[in-house]
């Protein structure tokens, strides 16, 4: 019997461990957090330098965690409390050179706190001292503009190396046309600098200084090419004012280059005083051919004002505006043409080729528009109220004995419309 007694006994004590009530009794009495591997700071006590706290490792689960550092001067066994350091990270600052700091650290769950201290740091030291690396250039200082009399030159920095901050000053130089010899000139110490007569001959380089609290260095840029005189502005070389209001002769204002009116109509209202009216089946100006109105391989720009409501026949047809010479008797021509979309086009024929280009905006509206062409030795440009739409081409030499025609492709393609203020520039 005394053995099936304890037996029993220990059945029940089982039975009641196992039991939910039993769980329940030991829930409502926790241990509070206690630690078995104190917090550590984690970092080189400098000022300027970053710490971090550990939690450390805890008994009991804690669900909560807060942080109080302390600094603690030399010689002395108490330490104070640093004002809203309660985060885990701390940065060290002027205030903590000579000190040492440590850290408390304070679990809470259910059961109430528990509390636990790191070891002190070593002594924190002052920030380390760097010495600033003065100025290198890595990459050379640039020149972009061109090389030209009255056009303005703007300078590259280049790129530098060294601690910053860095700051930069330019001084313009003037050089022999070897590029040797470069002297400053006086007060071109901007970004800028706008080319004079003085320049024609010579080179030009821009020289940048940078400097910091290491020192300072200086690189120069390479040497623009020679520069040259201003350009020559394009000779005006014909001016049709149209403003005649009677009879048949259509005089230039710049040359003795005189039109003869064909049905056309004088006296409308114009771009600037008085235009002509085109009927689109016989009326058109013919001007003598002149050898001064072939432009050979020099730039040609030749404008002139339109106003029409009307829209031409579709391609290969069109309506011609403004032309000297014809594609198909003699190879060399230039044209403006108007199309059925309503834009504007210029054509060139030379001894490098044909190339046309139609661009710009429908203004078959009713409205005065300014239509130009400009042939340049790499390109032709078709340009419209100021707005300029360019293509790539090589022309050549353009020179041919026709006469000039506004108005019409003689015979055929007649315009519509009114014009006005015919003009032809070259050079």
């Amino acid at each position: 019997m005394p053995g099936a007694l304890v037996l029993f006994l220990a059945l029940v004590a089982a039975a009641w461990v196992a039991s939910p009530a039993a769980a329940t009794s030991s829930r409502l009495n926790p241990i509070r957090p206690k630690d078995r591997f104190r917090p550590r700071i984690v970092g080189k006590p400098q000022v300027g330098v970053t710490l971090r706290a550990t939690r450390g490792i805890w008994t009991a689960r804690p669900v909560v965690y807060k942080y109080r550092w302390h600094r603690c001067p030399a010689g002395r066994a108490k330490c104070r409390w640093i004002a809203k350091a309660t985060r885990s990270r701390y940065t060290a600052s002027s205030r903590d050179i000579g000190t040492t700091l440590w850290v408390t650290v304070k679990a809470r769950n259910a059961a109430g706190w528990g509390r636990a201290a790191s070891r002190r740091t070593r002594v924190v030291l002052a920030s380390r001292v760097v010495q600033p690396v003065p100025p290198e250039v890595t990459s050379y200082p640039t020149v972009s503009g061109t090389a030209q009399e009255g056009q303005t030159l703007t300078a590259g920095l280049g790129t530098w190396s060294g601690t910053q901050p860095i700051n930069y000053a330019y001084q313009w130089q003037r050089c022999q046309s070897s590029g040797a010899n470069c002297a400053p000139i006086a007060g071109a110490t901007a970004t800028t600098y706008t080319l004079t007569a003085a320049d024609v001959g010579s080179r030009v380089e821009v020289s940048v200084t940078a400097s910091n609290m290491g020192g300072s260095a200086t690189a120069s840029s390479p040497p623009t090419p020679v520069v040259v005189p201003a350009s020559v502005p394009p000779a005006l070389v014909a001016l049709w004012h149209m403003d005649e209001t009677s009879g048949s002769t259509m005089f230039d204002s710049v040359g003795s280059h005189t039109g003869t009116l064909h049905s056309t109509q004088t006296g409308l209202a114009g771009f600037t005083g008085t235009a002509y009216g085109f009927n689109g089946s016989s009326s058109y100006i013919s001007v003598p051919s002149s050898a001064d109105l072939n432009p050979g391989s020099a730039n040609i720009t030749f404008t002139i004002h339109l106003k029409t409501a009307g829209t031409p026949p579709p391609p290969p047809a069109d309506w011609d505006i403004f032309r000297k010479g014809l594609y198909t008797s003699g190879g060399a021509e230039w044209k403006m043409e108007f199309q059925q979309t309503g834009q504007a086009s210029c054509g060139f024929e030379g001894t490098g080729g044909y190339a046309e280009l139609v661009a710009g905006p429908a203004i078959n509206d009713g409205h005065w528009h300014t239509i130009s062409c400009v042939k340049t030795s790499t390109m032709i440009q078709v340009v419209v109220d100021g707005q300029t739409f360019s293509k790539a081409a090589t022309i050549g030499s353009i020179s041919n004995t026709t006469n000039v025609a506004i108005g019409a492709r003689p015979g055929s393609d007649w315009y519509q419309g009114q014009l006005d203020e015919a003009s032809v520039q070259i050079g």
